[in-house]
Order: structure tokens, then sequence, then C-alpha cells
């Protein structure tokens, strides 16, 4: 019985998703001897995709049965080999094998019973179900039409087949629309298991940091947990040694507070591909926020960007360095941060068009139609001789010089003040004069003007910088915009804006990690953005940034295995609460790694 379902909670959506509800009752029956068993299954399975077996001792043969176990496939605590399968069984450790389990989480939450990821198993086998159907090529019918039936033979040869075709070609690729904007998501192809698992502590921007993290905790660690850095390209993690199993890195990580099983490894040749997108309904929905304009705190998770205001959906943004926003940022236009000389940026405007280009900008002070000066920092110090300007979304962190005139600018007047800009609200606006005769005085009508490098961006209300832009009105562009190489040439997780049409989209696509995606060089961004029809692409933050938030729950898989703290975010959506909320601020360094001795100390 064929039914159309979605959860109360997701009744806006209108995307269709047709799954097939199992049998009700016990297994039925088959003829003796046309029963299929769990080793026997898997044997199959491990040969359509030519998987490899492993074995747990030397002098034992290599099983799929005991690589589907240490790879987390089956859990052979509840699941014996001669244990006879049902066709939904056969349809589970299928996806599974092929790296498919978050594509379920996704597929239940959205087209089954509305139970937002993470899903317990029971939920991943309802949504691999829902997926034998969606995917392209689908599975045999019989094997999610009738899930508690026992497999046979016949059946088993049947879903070895279908995993011939996957390995050959497999997608699945959904759009769910509501007012508010569409939510796409797409996987191609069969990934492989990593070579083994790592537990990530910590993740650091720089070598020295992660250095000195790991100097500190190491001495205090046990003997047989001997951790490194690896270079992640850009970040450096902090990790333990390569295990096989998935079962014993979850183990560990139980042991570790804060961490996250990883990846240990991944294969360049494997090319599996998984993506979310979001395009708001209405332009005008989508705003830059920052951690400081919603709380206390210089950096935020994404979880908690959606939370606060309540948005739709929510992705990171451009680049940042040690919690500072790279490039240019504009809010309700006005300018939050300097433009990095060179770099492309997006733009939405008051009229609701859409910019790919240039970010290069500066802000023009005039007083009563003269120039006064141009400020060479922007929610930064301000060096002497110089005009600063500090906005209340990001200037409240940013210490005052003694040696300083300060001017508030409300409704176009200067007004001198002694003050620290940590008083400052979201709305007001400062301007620092610390020139040698003094630019500004009290009373002062002043204007902000901004000029664009290219005159296209005037009228900009809305902006990110990122780089390299990729594609321009449907041409390749060969600029690297100063992006290390590494970045360039290497897959990564890539965060993507561009357009298809007048539409908008915001892709969060996944990597460094074989079973699940692959990631994406540029250069094969480039060419995805043109298979799906961008005129216009620009590449954003990447790596562990990477994150695309719907309803509250990421839809993507965050390389780092946990959500990355940002100093912006943008949102699409919601609102912004009036006044900072107070959160607890985050512990100083020391006191994370004290929390992570004395839970180590105790097991």
């Amino acid at each position: 019985m064929i039914f159309s379902l979605c959860r109360a909670a997701l009744t806006l959506l209108t995307a269709c998703c047709v799954f097939a509800v199992p049998l009700a009752g016990p297994a039925e029956s088959a003829a003796v001897g046309q029963t299929v068993s769990t080793e026997e299954l898997l044997e199959t399975i491990f040969q359509s995709l030519d998987l490899p077996t492993l074995a747990r001792t030397p002098s034992l043969v290599p099983t799929a049965f005991e690589a589907a176990s240490e790879w987390g496939i089956i859990d052979i605590s509840t699941v014996s080999p001669a244990q006879p399968v049902t066709q939904g069984d056969a349809v589970y450790f299928a996806f599974l094998s092929m790296g498919w389990s978050h594509e379920a989480q996704l597929a239940n939450w959205l087209c089954g019973d509305g139970t937002p990821p993470p899903a317990w198993t029971e939920q991943i086998r309802q949504g691999t179900l829902i997926l034998a159907e969606q995917v392209k090529p689908a599975a045999p019918s019989e094997l999610w039409e009738n899930p508690d039936v026992l497999l046979t033979p016949q059946e088993a040869q049947k879903l070895a087949k279908w995993l011939g075709d996957c390995r050959q070609a497999l997608i699945w690729d959904k759009k769910f629309s509501s007012p508010a904007g569409t939510l796409w998501l797409r996987r191609t192809g069969t990934g492989r298991p990593p070579a083994g698992w790592q537990v990530s502590l910590a993740s650091f921007e720089t070598y020295d940091e992660a250095s000195s993290f790991l100097q500190k905790i190491q001495g205090r660690l046990p003997k047989n947990l001997r951790l490194s850095i690896i270079d992640g390209n850009p970040r450096y993690d902090v990790v333990t040694p390569k295990v096989a199993s998935a079962a014993i890195a979850q183990a560990q990580a139980k042991q570790l507070p804060g961490s996250a099983v990883v990846p240990a490894a991944t294969d360049s040749s494997i090319q599996t591909l998984f993506f979310a997108g979001w395009s708001p309904a209405k332009l005008s929905d989508t705003y830059v926020t920052t951690s400081q304009q919603l709380s206390n705190n210089r950096s935020l998770p994404l979880s908690e960007y959606g939370r606060i205001t309540g948005s739709e959906a929510a992705i990171n943004g451009g680049y940042f360095y040690m919690g500072q926003p790279i490039g240019t940022i504009f809010i309700s236009g006005v300018p939050q941060n300097t433009a990095y000389p060179q770099r492309s940026m997006v733009a939405w405007k008051a009229n609701g068009g859409t910019f790919f280009g240039s970010g290069d900008f500066r802000i023009q002070l005039q007083n009563g139609g003269r120039q006064v000066g141009v400020p060479r920092t922007i929610n930064k110090e301000t060096l002497p001789g110089e005009l600063g300007f500090f906005s209340g979304e990001l200037g409240r962190s940013v210490a005052m010089s003694s040696a300083t005139r300060l001017f508030s600018l409300s409704k176009g007047k200067l007004r001198l003040l002694q003050s620290d800009p940590t008083t400052m609200k979201p709305t007001d606006w400062l301007l620092e004069d610390r020139s040698i005769n003094g630019r500004l005085s009290e009373g002062d009508p002043i204007t902000l003007n901004v000029q664009w490098r290219d005159e296209n961006a005037q009228g900009t209300v809305g902006a990110l910088q990122g780089g390299p832009l990729l594609l321009k009105d449907g041409k390749i562009q060969r600029m690297n915009e100063g992006i290390a190489v590494g970045v360039i040439n290497r897959r990564h997780p890539r965060t993507l804006v561009g357009r298809i049409g007048k539409t908008v989209w915001w892709l969060a696509v996944d990597g460094r990690a074989p079973w699940h995606s692959s990631g994406l060089t540029l250069d094969e961004a480039t060419t995805l953005g043109q298979y799906l029809g961008f005129t216009d692409l620009l590449n954003l933050d990447g790596g562990g940034s990477t994150e695309l938030l719907y309803h509250g729950y990421p839809v993507n898989k965050p390389s780092d295995g946990r959500e990355r703290k940002l100093p912006y975010a943008v949102c699409f959506g919601g609102t912004i609460p009036p006044q900072p909320v107070q959160m607890a601020t985050d512990n100083p360094e020391e006191d994370v790694i004290e929390q992570l001795l004395n839970k180590l100390l105790s097991h």
C-alpha cells in the first residue's frame, strides 16, 4: 500500500514524498532452503559493490560479516551470521554499505514520520525504504513494497544486479518547497568505507595552537593513547591513532568530552557527492548577522544563530581567522568590515537584484558635500593619524585608544563622546578621529558615502566577500583571488552561492568522507555549477565551516564531526532580538583542557 505522508510540523512542504509502508505482522515464512542468511546477504552486497572484506584476527578467513561489523553496518550483539533476513533488511544493509545512512535520516524526516535527525536505527531503516523507491535507478519494487517478507535467493540476485547498476550511476535529487523557500538535497554515487577512524579532540586555526594544546595534555593521557596533529588545510586537528573499527572509535569518543569521530583518510579516486541547498522565496528574507549582534559571545555555532533568530534556514558565510571576519560584510546597507583587496562578493540590493563581482569599496565621509576623509578601518583598532568607523553589530568588542576623539553619528550629526564601544547598542554608529589636527567636530553634519569599485554594486543592502568567483554571466573565471593552492586544487567541503536564472541558491557541499561525500576541487565545483545550470557561482568559506541549517537541524554533515563556531552567518527569515541574548561565555582554553583531563583521568 502506498501513501503520501508528511508530518504535521512539515505541512508547508509541497514536495511529493511517496514511500511504501511495511506490511503488518511477523515476517512471512519462505519455503525451506529458500531463505538467505545475514552472512550470505552481506557477501552478495560486498561482491556487488566490490567492497573489501576483513577478519578480526589473521587466523580467520576474511568475511563480509566481520567487515560489516567493524564498519558499523551491523551490530553483532543483535545480528548473527545464520539469521535469515527480510527484504527490508536487504534494502537497509545495501544502503548502509553504499554510505547512504545520512540520506536515509533525511528521507525519513522529510518524507516519512517527521522525526528529525539524528535518527534511531529503525528510523534509518524506514528511510532506506523511502530511498529505495525515490533513487534512480530505483530498487526492485518487491524489496521495498514487502519489507517484512523473508528474502529469497532469487530476490538476492535482483538486489545484486541493482547494486551493480548503482555502481555505474546512482542519484537522489529532491526539492522540498514551502512559502519560505526551497530545500534542495542531492546525493550521487556509491561510497566506500574509510581506511579507518580517528577521534578528533580539537581543531585549531594554527599549528602552534594545536601543538600547544597537544603538549599540555599528552603527558597526562594513557600511554597507549598517543595523539598527533593532522593538517586539514587550513585547520589543524589533534587526533587519536587510527583504528579499523567504528565501534572502537565511538567508544573512545565517549571518553573524550567534546570530541568527534572522523574518517582517518580519504580516497581521492572516490567520487561520491552530497550537497544541500537553500533558496529563499523572497530575497529580502536574506541577511547577515553576527554573534555579537545576537549575544555576548564573539562566535557561535550555526545552530545558535538559527535558534536565536528563529530563522527558516541558515548557512555559514565568508572567511574568518581567529574569530575575526575577513573581507566585505554589509548588514542593512552598513559596512561591517574592510574589503579584502581583489576578492569577489555576493550582494543583494534594495530593488531585489543580486550582484556577483568585486567586493572592493571604501567609505567616504562628507561634511555638507565636502569630503572630510576616508576611514581606513571598520570595526578594528584605528591607527594614529587615521579615522575609524564602528558599527553596533561588530564594533562592541574593539578597544578604543585612550588618545582618541570619539563621536556618535545620529540623524546625520556628530556628538562628542567619552565612551567605550562595549556600551554600544546594535543601532549605534561611532567615528574615531585620531588625526593630528582633528578632522571631526561636535555638530558636524556628516554623511557616509559608500563607493564601490564596480558601480553595479550600488544599492547593496547585504553582502559578504568570499572568493574566488567561479562563474560570471555563464563564463568561467580564472582568477584565484589570493586563495591558497591547496584550498583550490584539493577536494574539500565547499560552501557556494550562485544564481540559476533569477533564483539564488546557497549550497553546502560535504567532503572529506569517502563513504558519504568526497568534496570538490574548485575546478570540479565550477563543472558542477555549469551542469546544474548556474550562470554565476561564488566560492565561500568551506572545510569544517560548511554547514546548512534547516528548521534548526544541520542537513549536511560537517566534516569536523561537530559544528564549528562562526563569528557571523547568513540567515533566512526569523528576526534578530532587539538586545543581544546573554549567554554563558566560552571557557578559556585552560579550562577546556582541564575539563578534558579530568574526564580522561576518571576512566
